[in-house]
């Protein structure tokens, strides 16, 4: 199959369904071909092979429509397959006649990606994520090399959290090592359906990896996952994220001999306090990606502050009286009132801003909500890089060139 990605043998052949609204639409079984990742750095895919003229005009009809809802449920030997929310990328056939095309379809990505298995288990509480690096969550141990030259680990140590029943959680094991990187939870009460597991179970698992990502300044997240749900195996992909490992950042904002504590505070929020936070951490992450210009940051995090005021309640206009009111320090920063002016002229496109302005725009923004995010993980900010002492070493080491050189009409808002 020249369409395929990867080597033919490398997928798994599928016969199955495909559903809108849950009404099946293809005439007879479609073959699909399915590739599951081995590692965080690639992704899930599938693709359709059409061999039905009439299936193939149906589905271009839906891609056009850019519906949401279309479902793929396969029969496998021993496991089911339920994929949702499918999106149709790439689409191609050949019409040999009316009836007779071939093809296939290319999947862009789909939400979900569900893998039932069929055989009997012990009863077990516990969901395993695999991960990528963290700088943090890491077990503690040694390597080194025996009398054969093979490498070996030695006093190896899980990291593990534990009293978090308001969680519904018993304990969390942080279990790496230079081959895996597995994050254990260990509920209280085990998980009887999907959509238990996607309310209440897979928030809190997204929750951490946002703030591991928003303290160490580097995508962390987790591809796979498997356990338990109703008793039954099953392995989750979540097929619309892209992972791709970075290099560590050059600082760290929580001091190691800190972390243990700090998360504890992070978690001792409730769910729906974890459900709210994600959506702000989660949109910092996005628009403080290493690879988003100065100006897309600084437009984007004013934006994120004007965001937070309006669902605490506040006026968006009034950003220092909010600051004031959550009793966020921001003295040792830029006014608010000149970053919001900064952000108007990049986005009228007024003044071309030296890079030096926009650096120093940018790093006094930045650091503004990330305090502000400090405290609503319940963390003293002055404990972190965000503290006024390691922004004072920031402007020493930048020295003059760190100087406000825009033109007045950018400070003043005109």
């Amino acid at each position: 199959m020249n369409f395929l990605k990867k080597d033919e043998s490398e997928y798994t052949t599928l016969l199955g369904n495909l559903l809108v609204n849950k009404k099946v639409i293809n005439r007879k079984p479609l073959k699909t071909y399915l590739w599951l990742p081995k590692g965080e750095s690639e992704k899930a895919h599938m693709y359709f092979y059409l061999d039905d003229y009439y299936l193939y005009e149906g589905l271009t009809h839906l891609n056009k429509q850019n519906i949401n809802n279309l479902c793929f449920k396969a029969q496998g030997v021993k496991e089911n397959f339920l994929m949702t929310n499918i999106y149709l990328g790439k689409m191609n056939i050949s019409t040999k006649a009316k009836d007779w095309a071939m093809g296939y379809a290319e999947i862009t990505y789909f939400k979900h990606l569900i893998i039932i298995n069929e055989f009997p288990v012990e009863p077990n509480n516990e969901l395993t994520f695999n991960f990528s690096k963290s700088t943090y969550l890491h077990s503690f141990y040694m390597e080194f090399n025996d009398y054969n030259g093979e490498k070996r680990l030695d006093g190896k140590e899980d990291l593990v959290f534990e009293n978090l029943n308001h969680l519904n959680i018993n304990k969390i094991t942080v279990d790496t090592s230079p081959s895996q990187n597995l994050l254990k939870i260990d509920f209280l009460i085990p998980c009887k359906h999907f959509l238990e597991f996607y309310k209440s179970r897979l928030p809190i698992v997204n929750y951490i990896f946002s703030v591991m990502t928003f303290i160490e300044h580097r995508k962390v997240d987790f591809f796979k996952t498997y356990g338990l749900i109703n008793n039954t195996p099953i392995e989750y992909y979540i097929g619309n994220r892209k992972y791709k490992e970075e290099e560590p950042s050059a600082y760290e904002m929580i001091d190691f001999r800190e972390f243990d504590d700090f998360f504890k505070a992070v978690l001792s929020k409730n769910l729906d306090e974890i459900k709210f936070l994600n959506k702000i951490i989660v949109r910092f992450n996005v628009i403080n990606n290493r690879t988003n210009t100065l100006e897309n940051k600084i437009t984007g995090l004013v934006y994120l502050l004007e965001r937070i005021i309006r669902m605490k309640g506040g006026n968006p206009d009034r950003k220092q009286e909010f600051l004031r009111e959550e009793k966020i320090l921001c003295i040792d920063l830029m006014e608010i009132k000149t970053i919001k002016n900064v952000r108007n002229c990049i986005s009228h496109g007024h003044d071309e801003l030296p890079s030096s302005d926009l650096l120093l725009v940018y790093r006094n923004i930045e650091i503004l909500m990330q305090r502000i995010i400090l405290k609503e993980l319940n963390w003293n900010f002055q404990k972190s890089t965000t503290s006024p002492y390691h922004l004072k070493q920031y402007h020493t080491f930048y020295g003059k060139k760190m100087m406000f050189k825009g033109r007045r009409k950018c400070l003043e808002g005109k």
